[in-house]
């Protein structure tokens, strides 16, 4: 059985910070999830012998490597090549996958130009996974014991592959990691606070606890081997966390909204006079943009009205004290609250929006 995943991220791209390396993250994610282990995770330029370094570091400690990018066309698109050098397995070139390609590019207004060719070039043997949102198939490269899993870089067109060809693949060849996972999100809560309480509350338990702020929110995070003891050390965590989790499965507050108003039967009218616009960038999408008015004041029965936040907008000096008030109606029940606010930095509205995502759902579901 493999015992660890590895990842090669490429791009002159993502080596020289002008775009954010998504792909590898959320792969590691969905490994996670799957309980496959995760090793070493590179990014290198698009340069081919760095490329080969790379894998050639990567193979010597593990198994299974998964590369992400250069699969396009261009001089510049060299992943292919440096895993025939490093695995010694000549490319050749598949008809098939040709094919696709002529057939995928055939519908766009541009002439399918030769380059194109390159991405039909696979080493000999390897079983391709074909891309139905692009012209870059992916990949699996074996020989001997170790394994070379090849994706385009697009994510809309990476983690489909990932997902319907190369996670099964996985789930059958990985040992599992035997360790059971758990996390919260929780709002407002202190990172030095919760960290002594629960370190402390959690020393009988084999039990690895991590801590991570991602504003507004602080992720909560445990690893244990006791996996049949996993439901015990929930019950202990809990009296630390009821007080600011704000779900069960760790989704933030305007995530939660987002799902609970796409399937509601009623239009809210939201008069913002305090986030001014970012409240409705957070929740208005294609699903909820028809349950949602920002555009008139009290016209139906569910009306909530936004008002304060006056420090943040006019710059006052900070740290310093500011007041947000909520209104709430749905036409029977009538509510408001107000809460004062420390205002540290320009990321105020990060956090007012999602306390007042949590206060709508609340209101809606609770009223």
């Amino acid at each position: 059985m493999i015992t660890k995943v590895a990842m090669l991220a490429t791009g002159d791209e993502i080596s020289e910070g002008d775009v954010l390396n998504t792909n590898t993250p959320q792969i590691a994610q969905l490994l996670v999830q799957a309980n496959v282990p995760i090793g070493l995770q590179i990014s290198c330029s698009d340069t081919e012998h760095e490329m080969i370094l790379a894998l050639s570091v990567l193979l010597q400690h593990h198994d299974l490597v998964i590369t992400i990018g250069g699969l396009g066309p261009t001089s510049d698109d060299r992943t292919r090549f440096a895993i025939s050098q490093v695995m010694a397995i000549p490319l050749t070139f598949s008809a098939d996958s040709w094919q696709k390609i002529n057939h995928h590019l055939i519908t766009r207004p541009q002439e399918v130009h030769q380059l194109n060719r390159q991405q039909a070039f696979f080493p000999i043997g390897a079983t391709i996974f074909p891309n139905q949102f692009g012209t870059a198939d992916g990949c699996h490269i074996q020989k001997g014991t170790k394994h070379i899993f090849m994706l385009p870089g697009p994510p809309n067109e990476c983690l489909p592959l990932f997902e319907r060809y190369i996670l099964p693949i996985l789930q059958t060849k990985c040992a599992f990691s035997g360790m059971a996972r758990k996390r919260w999100l929780l709002f407002g809560a202190s990172e030095g606070e919760i960290a002594a309480q629960l370190d402390e509350a959690l020393r009988p338990f084999d039990c690895i606890t991590g801590y991570r702020w991602c504003y507004p929110y602080l992720e909560v995070k445990i690893r244990t081997p006791q996996i049949n003891k996993l439901n015990e050390i929930t019950e202990v965590i809990k009296p630390f966390i009821q007080p600011y989790q704000l779900s069960e499965d760790a989704e933030l507050a305007s995530t939660r909204l987002n799902k609970f108003l796409s399937s509601f039967d009623s239009t809210i009218t939201i008069q913002d006079n305090a986030t001014c616009g970012a409240l409705q960038a957070k929740i208005v999408t294609p699903k909820t943009y028809q349950f949602l008015d920002f555009t008139s004041e009290n016209t139906n029965p569910y009306y909530i009205k936004l008002s304060g936040l006056e420090e943040y907008w006019n710059s006052a000096a900070i740290p310093t004290n500011t007041e947000l008030k909520i209104e709430f109606s749905n036409g029977k029940v009538k509510k408001e609250i107000t809460e004062i606010i420390t205002y540290r930095n320009q990321q105020l509205l990060d956090y007012v929006t999602e306390f007042v995502a949590h206060k709508i759902y609340e209101f809606l579901t609770h009223a």
